[in-house]
């Protein structure tokens, strides 16, 4: 990794960091670490409390206007339990603990999947949309939607409603959603539930749910070639509510940066390995780890960024063993925590896509939003940022180490390692 000069500091402490699978150049820049920042949050106000909840249209008081449920999981005597397909009499008298839904808002739509690729719903998806809308409770939640979206049209589109219906049932855009959208008995309004106020053990299930989603939209739609995972956190990082909730979307097509990895990767198997090498370890970059995935301040990134790595040699998150779904989940998790509920973060998942055979290891990059860009970045490919990766390393560090002694994150190793070992650079060598 020396070799790719991934790191240069100049004369006027100006350091500069190089990503080596995007090309993209981060810039700390001593000068502009004191600049004044823009205003994000407004003040908090006193919230009134609602039961069930009902501050936006994901919450719990609003299960209408929302489209069918795909899966949920509850809590049954102290268990968590995964219900896929419940019925809209049950969807409608309990309350979930997390839900998978269709995005009503579609960026890939399913007209797009059936105009240019001749999709059409699968059996099982079209029984699931029959038998919904064969219960009364079902057939009246359909007709809102349907009613409600061609009211927000006004006039200006017609509402297919057998589009509709195909997009609520066998649509590859979803949403995954936490019941709470403040944390329990909040009493101010900047009291949000995070991703990092979740339990370990709540985050673990949202993970889960996750997987399971993608690894769904997979089977019922042979056109894609990747499963984009992501999470907006706050307005200021492209949220439309600021209640939690992660998207699993089904594309035809991949970024750069997974693109250049793949191939990087095909020239060596190892390259993923070394570069989490050099960073964490060489540049002094770790923040912490468990058996199952490690955590540390990346390098060449928009904004300043957290990566957590599997060390699974599963490429695929959906095939990771329940305890090594668990360790990326304590560690993904941590670092939510630390950050705080406060803050503008990105989630986003990179693994190997559906298309090619070459193995990658299940990487996660957290962004901080706390800035906006220069204005020089398109010009250039180059991102001033006020906080570098050895500033974010001590932040984060510190705000761990707290969480630890509140017991406030799963149990995680703090100590730079010697070493790491990703195992899918194994099974990468062992098919090769």
């Amino acid at each position: 990794m020396e070799r790719w000069n991934l790191v240069k500091k100049l004369k006027d402490d100006t350091t500069i960091y190089r990503n080596p699978f995007t090309g993209t150049e981060s810039w700390t820049i001593p000068e502009r670490k004191h600049r004044p920042s823009y205003a994000k949050i407004a003040p908090p106000e006193e919230l009134q409390p609602r039961s069930p909840e009902n501050y936006c249209a994901f919450c719990a008081a609003n299960y209408v206007k929302t489209t069918p449920e795909k899966t949920r999981i509850e809590i049954r005597n102290g268990q968590w339990v995964l219900i896929d397909a419940p019925d809209p009499d049950h969807v409608f008298s309990k309350t979930a603990e997390f839900r998978r839904i269709g995005n009503l808002y579609e960026i890939f739509s399913t007209t797009y999947w059936t105009f240019n690729y001749g999709y059409q719903l699968s059996a099982d998806n079209r029984k699931r949309a029959n038998d919904y809308l064969a219960n009364p409770k079902g057939r009246e939640h359909i007709n809102f939607l349907i009613s409600a979206a061609a009211q927000h049209a006004e006039g200006q589109n017609h509402i297919d409603a057998e589009k509709a219906i195909n997009a609520f049932f066998g649509g590859a855009h979803e949403l995954i959603i936490p019941r709470r959208h403040y944390i329990d008995d909040a009493r101010r309004t900047n009291q949000l539930c995070s991703t990092g106020a979740l339990t370990p053990e709540e985050h673990l299930h949202y993970i889960r749910l996750t997987c399971f989603a993608a690894e769904d939209i997979y089977a019922h739609n042979s056109f894609l070639t990747f499963i984009g995972v992501y999470t907006n956190w706050r307005h200021d990082a492209g949220a439309t509510f600021e209640h939690l909730h992660r998207q699993v979307i089904g594309l035809d097509r991949y970024g750069h940066a997974l693109k250049n990895g793949i191939s990087m990767a095909g020239r060596d198997a190892g390259v993923y390995q070394d570069y989490v090498t050099y960073v964490a370890l060489q540049q002094n970059l770790f923040l912490c780890e468990n058996e199952h995935a490690i955590a540390f301040t990346d390098i060449g990134h928009p904004f300043a960024a957290v990566a957590i790595y599997s060390k699974s040699p599963q490429a695929l998150p959906w095939a990771h063993t329940t305890a090594e779904l668990r360790g990326m989940s304590d560690v993904i998790h941590a670092v939510h925590a630390a950050f705080g509920a406060a803050e503008a973060v990105n989630e986003e998942w990179y693994y190997q896509p559906r298309d090619t055979t070459i193995r990658i290891p299940w990487h996660v990059l957290l962004k901080w939003r706390n800035h906006r860009h220069a204005g020089i970045e398109s010009i250039t490919n180059i991102y001033p940022d006020d906080y570098g990766p050895v500033e974010l390393r001590n932040i984060l560090s510190t705000k761990l180490s707290r969480l630890r002694t509140a017991n406030g994150c799963a149990a995680l190793s703090f100590e730079q390692p010697r070493d790491v070992s990703l195992r899918y650079v194994e099974s990468a060598r062992g098919r090769a």
